[in-house]
């Protein structure tokens, strides 16, 4: 199984850099959804968002055309420079980082994105004390998880499964103190929420 974690910068290289594209970019469905998402929950007000594992953009671009200024991270530098390529805007700040090595840089975060990230680690706790470190009291984190019972929830490489009991232990055990769940047609497939430092 190690040699199928998606969680190495090796497969997503490879994944980010195929001809065929990523899977990312032909589903304008997902990337509506999420938008949606991230207008609810984001403030309104301009807000300091570090987004962990960005991908190839899609939602750091989105929160920037609401006017906030992203630092979007990835380890993957396959897909910094695709998104740099194809979303560069004044508001956002790539930078090819790790989730530990992205909390660790930046501390005092307004609010910290990341979706469908939490169920690539075998200690999601690890990752999520991170967060909740690097934000400020009072920040949000905004995320999605693959439910354990929907299509992608038990994949071969998915180190964590989530469903909404024991997601809301793992915010409270590492220190948030409310979470916000987002229902939406797909909340069987994945839970979208905001959780409150």
């Amino acid at each position: 199984m190690e040699k199928q974690n998606i969680n190495t910068k090796e497969y997503w290289n490879i994944n980010y850099g195929s001809p065929d594209g990523f899977y990312q970019d032909h589903s304008s469905a997902d990337w509506e959804l999420n938008h949606n998402f991230i207008e609810r929950a984001l403030p309104k007000s301009p807000q300091r968002i570090l987004e962990v594992a960005c991908g190839l953009g899609h939602n750091a671009k989105f929160a920037a055309s609401l006017g906030h200024t992203i630092i979007a991270t990835d380890f993957s530098k396959v897909a910094i420079d695709a998104s740099i390529k194809r979303f560069s805007d004044s508001k956002i700040t790539y930078r090819c980082l790790s989730i530990e090595e992205a909390t660790d840089v930046f501390r005092d975060m307004d609010v910290i994105m990341g979706f469908e990230i939490l169920e690539h680690f075998k200690n999601p706790l690890d990752p999520l004390l991170r967060i909740y470190k690097s934000l400020k009291e009072g920040g949000l984190f905004v995320f999605s998880v693959p439910t354990e019972t929907g299509h992608f929830g038990i994949w071969c490489q998915h180190y964590s499964m989530w469903n909404y009991q024991n997601l809301g232990e793992r915010l409270f055990k590492v220190g948030f103190k409310e979470v916000k769940i987002f229902k939406t047609m797909f909340s069987d497939q994945s839970i979208m929420g905001v959780a409150y430092k």
